[in-house]
């Protein structure tokens, strides 16, 4: 009986340095060795440097001035489904409240902090740090806010006005946010992003006791802890 198998090539005998070719390998030229490469400027072989470090700081628009040095400090106050407070937030590497809230991970630090009673009168309880956890953030409101002209800005983008209302496990708040032209109050209630949700002209009224009613400026409100949202009269033209 044969066996079938996979055949082995002979492995070809080591080369002999013979005198021959020894003698052919001293008739080669000797060469010099190449010089050290020096990329000239805008040469391709630079790019292994960070590309950040060739763009101008005024292409980029997340820059702002004084960002990486001074941290900016935002004055709020936070209501929960089972905490109120108010204090102070600080961040550095981003322009606006919002987009720290929202881009940012882990809990939020409030510095300064107050426990707040229901009503929103402060109690005799403060904190140096009072760290929350996010998804049990019902809304971030500003009282007092200076109205900002980002008409000029390279991200700016012309949106539209519309008053809804919203209705969480223990608030109802009568809002005005701001979408695209064109762009429908339904696909914004069916949307997942951003998570914190900028609103303007705040009114939030407690569930619990009506008589409790709060008016703030500017709001960030958790999408997570909407669980209805309907529509008011329209307001305004384009802003």
């Amino acid at each position: 009986m044969i066996g079938l198998g996979r055949s082995r090539l002979a492995e070809p005998p080591p080369l002999e340095p013979t005198p021959a070719l020894l003698a052919m390998l001293d008739e080669l030229p000797v060469t010099e060795p190449l010089p050290a490469f020096v990329p000239a400027a805008g040469d391709a072989a630079t790019l292994h440097q960070p590309v950040m470090a060739r763009v101008p700081e005024a292409a980029d628009p997340w820059r702002t001035a004084g960002v990486a040095t001074e941290p900016r400090v935002e004055s709020i106050e936070m209501i929960g489904r089972v905490l109120r407070a108010s204090g102070d937030i600080s961040f550095t590497r981003f322009e606006r409240l919002s987009d720290f809230v929202n881009l940012s991970e882990g809990f939020i630090t409030i510095r300064n902090a107050t426990i707040l009673k229901r009503n929103g009168e402060p109690t005799r309880v403060t904190l140096p740090e009072l760290w929350v956890s996010r998804d049990e953030i019902t809304l971030v409101g500003q009282r007092d806010v200076e109205p900002t002209d980002r008409a000029g800005h390279l991200l700016w983008v012309r949106k539209t006005p519309h008053r809804l209302v919203f209705v969480t496990r223990g608030h109802l708040i009568n809002a005005a946010i701001y979408l695209l032209p064109g762009a429908s109050s339904s696909a914004f209630a069916e949307a997942t992003d951003p998570r914190f949700v900028p609103l303007s002209d705040v009114n939030v009224r407690s569930l619990a006791d009506r008589r409790v009613v709060s008016h703030y400026g500017f709001a960030l409100l958790n999408r997570s802890q909407v669980v209805a949202i309907g529509e008011s009269p329209a307001i305004g033209d384009a802003v």
